[in-house]
């Protein structure tokens, strides 16, 4: 669409009619598979979508993965494993059953009770919730539902992100929500929440969270820098023909935008990602990828040659 055109059918605000409310506990609509979990994938659990150049099908490596690359594993670490000691206690089952496994012969079971252990603790508990906030917000969207029509739980959540997008005048494009795209020369794709259009009737892409803010805004930036120079390259795939489309007018790649949603705050905040500072972190990201994928650095020793022979090491003498 040209910039200074009128919102057309795919601009359309959000529609906030009234409908009978929805019961709490169920779902205000049946659920919709995302593009994500419709995707192929392969062993990795990588993409496996048509290359839009050549054609051919192959694996992408996920924007989320490769995003990961500079970040600071550390803290994630530790919390784990804090959050494992603590499923265990409240899952003395899981304890005794660990007691009786070896670490290295048994790792695939140990691995699943770590799960379990982490579940216990509840580490999914706001991931879930926050999906079904995220699920919640695409439905109004794509205008599915209506305000009313989300449970009860979750529907301040979604009413502050409906008031924060016409607060700021951030339009979304119902036929850009949820699609893959990809950056060929990386070998990197990945699924963008939004692309939407600002008051100045450019185009950006918009990413929803519903997650601690505080930690790994450069993965964050990466991801949706990722997202913005994809659809200006690739553009968007169609799952069910296997076919790649051009969306028309470029989606700026100075900054991006996340619409933040604690989940259960009844509020959301619209805040700048610099993508442009995104891409050039995306370039030390390859890098890192690069020298990851190197194997086998030592070889074997020999004595170093002098004037073209080998100088043979001395041989101890044994004393008599």
């Amino acid at each position: 669409h040209d910039r200074n055109d009128s919102p057309t059918e795919d601009q359309k605000p959000v529609t906030t009619e009234t409908a009978a409310p929805a019961d709490a506990f169920e779902s205000a609509a049946p659920p919709v598979q995302r593009a994500e979990q419709q995707v192929e994938r392969d062993g990795w659990g990588r993409y496996k979508l048509h290359h839009p150049e050549t054609g051919k099908k192959q694996a992408w490596q996920r924007a989320t993965t490769f995003a990961k690359m500079l970040e600071d594993t550390f803290g994630l670490g530790v919390y784990q494993q804090r959050m494992v000691a603590k499923g265990l206690s409240l899952r003395p089952d899981l304890l005794d059953m660990v007691v009786t496994l070896e670490v290295k012969r048994d790792r695939e079971k140990l691995n699943q009770i770590l799960e379990q252990a982490k579940d216990a603790a509840g580490q999914k508990v706001a991931a879930n919730q926050g999906t079904v906030c995220h699920k919640h917000t695409e439905d109004v969207d794509r205008g599915d539902v209506s305000l009313d029509q989300v449970p009860v739980k979750y529907r301040a959540d979604v009413t502050a992100y409906v008031a924060e997008l016409r607060r700021t005048s951030v339009t979304v494009i119902p036929r850009l929500i949820e699609r893959i795209t990809v950056v060929p020369d990386l070998g990197v794709g990945g699924t963008l929440d939004r692309v939407v259009m600002d008051r100045f009737g450019k185009y950006r892409v918009l990413d929803v969270k519903t997650g601690n803010m505080d930690f790994g805004q450069l993965e964050i930036c990466i991801q949706l820098a990722l997202y913005a120079h994809g659809v200006n390259t690739a553009g968007v795939y169609d799952l069910d023909t296997g076919e790649w489309s051009r969306f028309g007018p470029p989606v700026e790649t100075d900054y991006a935008l996340v619409a933040h949603i604690p989940v259960g705050s009844g509020t959301c905040e619209l805040l700048k990602v610099p993508i442009d500072t995104g891409w050039e972190a995306v370039r030390t990201a390859v890098e890192v990828r690069d020298w990851r994928k190197v194997k086998k650095l030592f070889t074997p020793y020999e004595p170093e040659a002098q004037n073209g022979t080998v100088t043979a090491p001395p041989v101890a003498v044994r004393p008599p």
